[in-house]
């Protein structure tokens, strides 16, 4: 029988090895669906059946070549690649994409000025960092003052013409036959004779109206055909003689004459051919202070069966008026046609050409400091004073330095 003693016994060894045999089945904690102890890092690998640690067992479930799986290894991926992968060279690192600059803005070009002149502590810059004409030793130029900030609309600016470009002008409209043009020979009034705006008008033959020339600018108050000329200036080389131009040699020994008024036909240079002559005209009385209005008169080509450029500009006068004045010019034309058997003439009557003053476009309106594009000059009351001696070989752009904004000073031309 058994004894109390060893059924003790028994039952105390029992207890023992369900213990052993419960703490063994607790190693590496849970298994997952294939058996694999994943406490203990194991994980099953369908390639090759099998349970593993991804890390020490390659494994075809997670790379799909050997660059697939050596890539995987250098960012970061904890997997196991097979021996053979480690002869191939893989970039421990791919290449970044950086985004490229942007490149760099093309640097200022600066005018070809150069200056006779040395200067010690070297040339003044402009706004652009170019060299100036000017040394750093000479009086100071204007420095740009910020513009006080004022709540409500900003103001415009008022456009200011650069001196060597065309003042705004309004050309005439076109009419049946032509179409008038007005030119500045001068700059905005300036570059002239002093104080004085001189103007060039011209007209353009229409194309396919049957024109063969203009031979006559006239007037005739029985047809109400106008032809006014306003007072302009006259030199006193050309007294009595105010048609086609003036010649070149006269202009280079008298200066002044280049800015004499006169009336023509296309011709510029002074009529060498004398193929111009005029009726009824009274130059005699044609001053800057006295006009001409032709009644019964004209100014033509003695030879009326010349032919006149067609499509381009015909020069039919030069007025020059004091810049604070403005001027009306009204010309009736007449010219020959080509078929004379359909018409023998053609005529535009009362053209009229509007000659601007120039007061509220001269550029040195309220100027104090004015660059001519070698030196730098002083301005008073829209005349230039005193200027810098410098040499230059090529001119730059002229244009005002400073304007005395706090100025109500009104330029009349005097």
């Amino acid at each position: 029988m058994i004894t109390m003693m060893n059924f003790l016994k028994i039952i105390g060894l029992f207890s023992i090895l369900n213990v052993n045999v419960h703490s063994q089945a607790l190693v590496g904690g849970a298994r997952d669906d294939h058996s694999c102890l994943i406490g203990a890092g194991y994980t099953w690998c369908e390639s090759s059946n099998s349970c593993i640690r991804q890390w020490e067992t390659p494994c075809e479930d997670y790379y799909s070549s050997c660059d697939d799986c050596l890539n995987k290894q250098m960012k970061g991926m904890n997997i196991a690649c097979p021996q053979d992968c480690d002869m191939i060279a893989v970039d421990p690192m791919p290449p970044m994409i950086i985004d490229p600059l942007p490149p760099p803005s093309p640097p200022i070009a600066c005018s070809e000025v150069m200056c006779m002149m040395y200067c010690e502590n070297g040339n003044r810059l402009d706004e652009n960092g170019c060299p100036m004409c000017v040394c750093n030793d000479q009086y100071p130029l204007p420095v740009p003052q910020p513009v006080p900030q004022i709540p409500g609309p900003v103001p415009q600016p008022v456009p200011i013409s650069e001196p060597d470009s065309a003042c705004p002008i309004t050309q005439p409209p076109c009419s049946n036959y032509l179409c008038p043009r007005i030119e500045e020979v001068t700059s905005c009034g300036q570059g002239g004779l002093d104080s004085h705006t001189t103007y060039r008008l011209s007209v353009i033959l229409k194309d396919n109206m049957n024109i063969k020339n203009i031979y006559a600018l006239y007037g005739n108050s029985l047809n109400d055909n106008e032809f006014l000329v306003p007072a302009s200036y006259q030199s006193a080389i050309s007294i009595n003689n105010n048609m086609g131009g003036i010649s070149p040699s006269i202009i280079g020994t008298f200066p002044d004459s280049e800015w004499d008024s006169w009336l023509t036909i296309g011709i510029t240079d002074g009529d060498k051919n004398s193929a111009l002559s005029s009726v009824g005209v009274p130059f005699g009385s044609w001053t800057e202070d006295s006009s001409m209005t032709i009644t019964n008169g004209a100014v033509f080509i003695l030879d009326p069966e010349f032919d006149s450029p067609i499509l381009e500009e015909i020069v039919i006068s030069q007025i020059t008026i004091p810049n604070n004045q403005d001027a009306d010019f009204v010309v009736s034309i007449q010219g020959k046609t080509i078929d004379t058997d359909t018409d023998k003439s053609w005529t535009e009557s009362n053209v009229r050409f509007h000659l601007p003053s120039m007061v509220n476009t001269n550029p040195l309106t309220n100027c104090v400091s004015y660059y001519d594009g070698c030196n730098t000059c002083r301005v008073d009351r829209g005349v230039i004073g005193g200027c810098t001696r410098l040499m230059c070989f090529r001119e730059d752009s002229p244009r005002c330095l400073q304007y005395d904004t706090d100025s109500d000073i009104s330029i009349s031309g005097h």
